[in-house]
This record gives structure tokens, sequence and C-alpha cells, in this order.
């Protein structure tokens, strides 16, 4: 029988050369994680089936994505002085398929997902031994997304689970059960392509299969306490002080036009300390007639995250040209804030004249909101006080994204008193790293 052929030396030794690793530095810069990467995928994970739905490639084996870039290998290395000198190997599952590597915030553990044949796995590594446990068996929901994320007390982590029922793939009728209706309710919209898009009514099920979750609080002996039913979840993120979680659940109707980021979906607040009702804090229409035109975004609340300078703040984006870059409006996006226990009326703390692009926070009363501008490259820096909404934003600077000759630097970031990202201030002043942050940079 025939059989596949390697060519002659030395290509074999060319193509697979290891390429350099991935590095990932713990949060307090004492520890530094290589991760290892083959240069080409074997044979047996491009042979893999493939489930294409709603603008997504699933593998329906290991419910993770299809073709994933999987590392094989985890190195440990000590950074600066320090009572360990030599090289800490950390044990793998053999044919380990490496992925959603993460630190915890006081950089004691780190955590990665292993994908083996029955699915995705949860691993967590103490620096203290080197020793790699399974906390999770092959039960991860990976198909959208790190399915794991570590609570900001690093005893724990937030995982998204397989589904009770039926594990099988929903099979497709051999009858029709009716036409395909598709209604345009008098609008007239322009899309760009997509690939891999709903079609049918089979289509939907499967979608709800594959993306369907429970969501869990897993400590560090592996037991597990779940903490949201069973529901699309397409995002999750919990409050910098480990009280609250915040789910993004899809909704009905899907379309067939658009992907999955563009259907309709909830954001709720949910207490994870208390009996408390969730609270419903956005509800995004489905986007399937957003302009064409660069800079322009879907309405409603499109970004909603936390605040990473304090406890349990809420911040969300709201578009005040109804999206569309090409009509004319002097406020672009609003930002506002909400506190726990997100029953009071959130309060604007930003006016974009230009698309919002991010918010860097600092402390009470500093932060920095970015906003920018496609036909133009237009980028600028604001330095606000979220503390007073009154308060007129400083410009820190205007410029071109090409031009690297008035490049500043980009704020310097530290763990902030919730492990989160906060800018590092020193009294007043930003402190900013890049190629052109002095005269004597890169580009004087």
């Amino acid at each position: 029988a025939p059989t596949w052929q390697s060519p002659p030396a030395p290509i074999p030794a060319i193509l697979d050369a290891p390429l350099p690793p991935v590095l990932r530095i713990s949060p307090d810069r004492r520890w530094l994680l290589e991760l290892s990467r083959p240069a080409m995928a074997p044979l047996s994970a491009l042979a893999e089936p493939i489930v294409r739905v709603a603008g997504m490639k699933i593998n329906p084996q290991t419910w993770g994505p299809a073709r994933e870039q999987a590392f094989t290998g985890l190195t440990l290395r000590p950074l600066g002085p320090h009572d360990v000198v030599e090289m800490r190997v950390v044990p793998l599952p053999e044919g380990a398929r490496v992925g959603g590597v993460s630190w915890s915030s006081d950089s004691c553990r780190f955590s990665f997902t292993n994908t083996t044949t029955a699915g995705v796995e949860l691993w967590v590594v103490s620096v203290d031994t080197a020793q790699a446990t399974r906390l999770v068996g092959p039960h991860l929901n990976a198909t959208n997304g790190v399915p794991c994320a570590w609570m900001p007390n690093g005893q724990g982590l937030l995982c998204k689970l397989r589904p009770e029922g039926p594990p099988d793939i929903p099979l497709p009728p051999s009858v029709p059960v009716g036409p395909r209706i598709e209604e345009s309710e008098g609008r007239t919209s322009a899309n760009p392509t997509y690939a891999n898009l709903l079609q049918c009514p089979h289509d939907e099920a499967v979608f709800e299969h594959f993306l369907t979750s429970r969501l869990a609080l897993v400590d560090l002996q592996g037991d597990l306490r779940e903490v949201h039913d069973q529901a699309l979840i397409t995002g999750t993120a919990s409050s910098p002080d480990g009280a609250w979680l915040l789910v993004r659940t899809v909704q009905r109707p899907y379309s067939y036009h658009v992907p999955m980021g563009r259907f309709a979906a909830n954001y709720a607040v949910h207490s994870i300390t208390e009996d408390h009702e969730p609270v419903v804090v956005g509800q995004l229409d489905l986007a399937d007639a957003v302009p064409v035109t660069y800079d322009s975004v879907r309405t409603g609340r499109r970004v909603v995250g936390w605040r990473t300078d304090q406890p349990a703040t809420l911040f969300w984006v709201e578009a005040q040209d109804g999206g569309d870059a090409s009509a004319e409006a002097e406020v672009r996006d609003l930002v506002s804030i909400l506190a726990a226990p997100f029953a009071a009326e959130p309060t604007v703390i930003y006016r974009s004249p230009l698309r919002y692009s991010r918010i860097q926070w600092g402390r009470d009363d500093t932060a920095i909101a970015w906003d920018y501008w496609w036909a133009d490259r237009r980028m600028r820096a604001f330095r606000i006080d979220p503390s007073d909404p009154h308060s007129v934003p400083e410009l820190l600077w205007d410029r071109s994204w090409q031009d690297r000759y008035s490049d500043p630097g980009y704020p310097v970031t530290v763990p902030g008193p919730y492990g989160r990202h906060v800018l590092h201030l020193d009294g007043d002043k930003l402190l900013l790293d890049g190629p052109g942050h002095s005269p004597e940079g890169q580009n004087p």
C-alpha cells in the first residue's frame, strides 16, 4: 500500500526545527514561562473533523477550536536573583496539546488547558514544586475562547463546562420540516461577506449544542461549584474583588447573514457570594445592519467590562451617532460607570468626539481614554477624572498612528490593589515605555 514519503536530508531537519518559544512572564516578574511550539501541526491534527457554524470552526470531538495552534512543552525559569538557579521543566501528559496558559494574580501558580481525544482538560502548576495537577477532566467547553480564568484571590478558576444532556451532535432531519423563511422588514443594508454562517434550522441546533455552557468555580483541589445555569454563554468576567460575575449570553433571533459576534446578546451581573437577583446591565439587538463605513459600530452597550482600579464598578460604551461613522456628530461615544449593587443611575464620565478605543484605569481621579478615526489614522489620548463627570479631559497627544517619529511611548501598567493592571503613576506623572519615549530613543 502507498505510504507517506519523507524528503531527503537535510529538508526534514529544516522543516521540523522548532519555532522560538512563546514567553509568559509572571505578574511579579520573578518567573519566565517558555511555551514550546512545533514548526508544523501533525497530520493527525489536520485530519480532525470540523463543524462550521455562526462564523466559527469547532472540533466536535474535543469541544474546542478546530485546527488549534497548540504548544507541546512548558519550561519554568527564574528571573533575576533567586534561590533556584536551574531550569525546571513541568511534566506534561504524553502527547500534550497545551493552550490557554494563564498566570494567577499572585504569581504562585499558572493554569493551562490540555486537549485530548476526549476533550479539553484543566491543569494547574505550582511554581514551588513545578508539578502539574489536573483539576478538571475533559469536560471543558472551549468552543468559544479560553474556557477558564483565574479568580482574583488566586485560589480557584471560573470555567465553562459542557452542558448536561445528549453528548452527540444533532442529526439533520431526513425530511425538511418546512421552508427557509427570511424577512427583510423593509430595510436595506450592506454587510461584508462572512464564512461559515448559519444556513438552516439544523445549523441553529448544532450552534446551540456546542455553545451552551455551564459556569462553575473550581478550587485548587478540583472541587466544582456551579454558579450559572446552562445558557449560550459567550463571555464571562469576575469583578476585581471576586464578589460579582459579569456574563454575556447570546439571545434569539439568530441571523443567516452575520456571525455570532453580531447576534443579539444580554449582559447580566450575578452575585457569587450572596443570594442576589441577577441585574441585566445591557441588551444588544441583532446587529445585521451596521453601516459598512469604517469606524461604524453596533448600537447599544457594545462594550461592558470592569474597572480594574475599583472592587466592583462596571463601565460600558454606547454610540451616540447611531453607530454610523458617516453621520455628523459632536459626540460619537459615551462611557458610563455603575458601581455595585448596580441599582443606581449610571454616571457618564467621558464623551468621545471620535470613536472610542479603550480606557486605561489608574485611580479614582485618573484614567486615560483613547479614541481614534480610521480615515486619517488619527489617535488621541486624554487624561480624565472619573470621580468628577464635569471635569474637562486633558489632551495628552493627538497624532497619526502611522507616524513613528511622534510616538511618545505607551503608558506603563502594574498590578493594582485587586491584581488587575492599572496605570503606573509617579504622583501625577505617567510613566511611558516604547521606542519613541525619549529624545535618545529609536527615533530621536
